[in-house]
């Protein structure tokens, strides 16, 4: 099963004009990256576009191909790749650079001895070159790129700078008693592997138990390994009754729906100038997720999905089928890619840099969460330090964790750049879902957005905790509440205020105490009222600006 299933990268072209043309000496990257993009013709391609190119050339005799099938493909296969028979180098561009895969990208091959580059050739995974991604360690630094349109810096900061803490919860002692969480997903690639830790944290604070599949031969875990791990959480001693499942990788455009979830290649033979693969995908299916569903029906279950195309799982899973899936929040429409860390991002002519707490603004090499990941673990941390939101999920009855899961999307969506772009449009669905199950266009963007940092000092005989917000665009003279939760605040609770001219603020609270401050800046304008969340953690260290 090659060709029908897997892309192979060809080569005619290359042998062919290598053939007629004179020889000549090996050109140099500079020349070759030159002739590439004379095809490639970058600047007329619409979309986030990064071009990539090897440090090196790639030697004769390597063998080039698409990392995954078009389609999801469960069992092992093998993939024949024909070596090369000259020397050339891979230029490599990225469509839609920062999206997660599947999505469209070109791959042009230049000859090293004549410099003739061949036709691009269309691909929906990166490129492999003797079964490793050449480009995947430095993908978010843009290591070895050569051209692009994505901006480095921003002329604008969005959406927020507002810090996220999961160190205060308002869940009720034992709330999160029966509740389990497992994840699975790419948690190795530089792309992913922030998501699992930052997922895993957010609930172990909320007193949830966490697991992670594994797989008796020691590849990575796939949908039936999925299906196991839930078999033996339900079970003594562990007797989960409610279920988070959290699934994290690549997506698939067409065909059943699904997550590739790992992956393996591995070479086993030379044969007739054909290097032979054999190819091990690990991938979690609808119809997977469908079956622990089907088999616990004494089990209720939230599911979170971070991959492209990911609201296929919206309409594979309709609530009227599956009574015991409460919550289902996945990334992005059906249609639509998701993505991983933005930093920089263009709308409407205008040129944004990320402020959001997102690890990839603060990591020397841009390595962050997804977007749609970093916004649900905000949302869903901030809920928890709300006792009044807590409260009102508890009034809602069911379950406690399953509507603050169901609502993480959308009250963190100021932490995922991607949908504040307009970029995606998350789903939600099951049974505290209020998606339908047919993907409604995306929302229209908010008229304005807050944002705001907080800070504290200590003086003699009393402390202050201090915060600063604006919005954007401003919103002058707007009316702003601003309420104080934790801790031992000595003064009044609760501030009323108006933003000035510029549509700035402030407001000021005395403090006795160290610990976790939650801020919540409310601000009214247009008949609209934006709320944003500011965590403040106090420590015994002075502070780290005035607060007057």
């Amino acid at each position: 099963m090659t060709g029908r299933r897997l892309a192979l990268l060809t080569f005619a072209a290359i042998v062919v004009l290598g053939a007629t043309a004179s020889p000549a000496l090996a050109i140099s990257r500079t020349e070759a990256v030159r002739a590439a993009l004379a095809v490639v013709k970058p600047q007329s391609l619409k979309g986030r576009v990064v071009v990539f190119a090897t440090p090196a050339v790639i030697p004769k005799g390597s063998s080039l191909v698409e990392a995954g099938p078009r389609k999801l493909h469960r069992l092992p296969f093998t993939i024949k790749a024909p070596l090369t028979t000259r020397a050339v180098w891979l230029v490599w561009a990225d469509l839609a650079y920062g999206a997660r895969f599947q999505h469209p990208s070109e791959v042009v091959f230049v000859d090293d001895a004549t410099g003739v580059a061949q036709k691009p050739q269309k691909l929906v995974w990166w490129p492999l070159v003797n079964g490793k991604a050449p480009f995947a360690a430095g993908y978010a630094a843009r290591r070895n790129s050569v051209w692009s349109n994505v901006p480095l810096r921003g002329t604008k900061r969005a959406p927020s700078a507002a810090r996220t803490s999961v160190a205060h919860s308002e869940l009720p002692p034992g709330a999160t008693a029966d509740d389990c969480l497992v994840t699975i997903g790419l948690r190795d690639d530089p792309s992913f592997k922030q998501d699992f830790p930052g997922v895993e944290n957010a609930f172990r604070a909320l007193g949830v138990r966490v697991f992670t599949p594994g797989h008796p031969a020691g590849a990575d875990a796939d949908g039936r390994d999925l299906a196991d791990a839930v078999d033996l959480m339900t079970k003594p001693p562990h007797n989960c009754k409610d279920v988070v499942i959290y699934i994290d990788g690549h997506g698939y455009e067409t065909g059943p729906a699904g997550v590739l979830v790992g992956y393996k290649y591995t070479p086993t033979e030379v044969h007739r100038g054909t290097q032979w693969y054999r190819m091990e995908p690990r991938v979690v299916s609808t119809a997977d997720v469908e079956g622990i569903l089907r088999d616990h029906r004494e089990t209720t279950f939230k599911v979170i999905v971070d991959a492209c195309y990911s609201g296929r799982f919206v309409l594979d899973l309709p609530k009227s089928e599956n009574p015991n899936l409460l919550a289902l929040d996945t990334a992005s429409r059906a249609d639509e890619v998701s993505y991983s860390y933005l930093h920089t991002f263009t709308l409407n002519g205008t040129t944004y840099v990320s402020r959001t707490n997102n690890p990839g603004n603060r990591d020397a090499h841009g390595q962050g969460r997804g977007e749609f990941t970093n916004g649900f673990i905000a949302g869903l941390t901030q809920a928890a330090a709300s006792a009044q939101l807590v409260a009102a999920a508890q009034a809602r009855g069911g379950s406690l964790l399953g509507h603050l899961i169901a609502d993480a999307p959308e009250r963190g969506k100021n932490q995922d750049v991607a949908r504040w772009a307009g970029f995606t449009a998350p789903r939600t669905g099951g049974a505290y879902g209020g998606a339908s199950d047919v993907s409604p266009p995306p929302p229209p963007a908010p008229s304005f957005t807050v944002s705001g940092t907080g800070w504290w000092q200590h003086f003699t005989g009393k402390s202050a905790i201090c915060v600063d917000f604006d919005t954007t665009p401003a919103e002058p003279n707007a009316t702003v509440s601003v309420t104080a939760a934790g801790g031992s605040v000595t003064s009044s609770r609760t501030a009323t205020t108006r933003l000035d001219s510029t549509g700035k603020g402030t407001a000021r609270f005395e403090i006795d105490q160290y610990g976790t401050y939650t801020i919540t800046v409310a601000v009214t304008a247009g008949g609209k009222t934006v709320t944003q969340t500011i965590v403040v953690d106090v420590t015994s260290s002075p502070g780290s600006a005035p607060c007057g």
